[in-house]
């Protein structure tokens, strides 16, 4: 099967908000349309980080797309409990208490949220206990979601959602 895309990897400081500003405009002379993946990034990133990015995010149109997971403040604390010392000190911030209603307020629509312990169980990842368990784990509201809730995220940025 031919590609319809290309790929690019790009690496920036993105606490530093002239770097990400620089990548953003970079970018966005490259390219006509965009779609973002950071799937396991947001949770490593200050909050005021995630927040500059999501929005600036938000303000290009050529960013159309932004897939992401996105975890509850207690599926976090759990992460840093059972992992801690295999993360090497790294903190985890990131974990919103309003789940994806935070980007919805900042210039995004939500247009697919796969909880992490379903689509394990639909793709046959983990193990047999957990895909066992999924069953009885009902899908929960990701406006507000349960202590322990993680999810991959399908955003569209509002500018362009028409």
């Amino acid at each position: 099967e031919r590609p319809a895309c290309q790929l690019k990897r790009e690496s920036a400081d993105l606490t530093d908000p002239k770097a990400l500003a620089a990548l953003l405009d970079r970018l966005a002379g490259q390219a006509k349309r965009i779609v973002v993946i950071a799937e396991g990034l947001l949770m490593y990133l200050p909050v005021t980080t995630v927040e500059q990015l999501t929005c600036q995010m938000a303000r290009n149109s050529v960013i159309r797309w932004w897939i992401l997971s996105l975890n509850s403040s207690g599926a976090v604390n759990m992460l840093r409990s059972n992992f801690g010392r295999e993360l090497g000190g790294v903190v985890l911030h990131f974990a919103p208490r309003d789940g994806v209603a935070y980007f919805e307020h900042r210039g995004w629509e939500v247009k697919e949220v796969f909880q992490l312990v379903h689509a394990a169980r639909r793709l046959h990842r983990g193990t047999w206990w957990l895909r066992q368990f999924a069953r009885f784990i009902p899908e929960e509201d990701p406006r507000n979601p349960p202590k322990r809730w993680g999810a991959v995220v399908r955003l569209v940025n509002s500018l362009t959602a028409g």
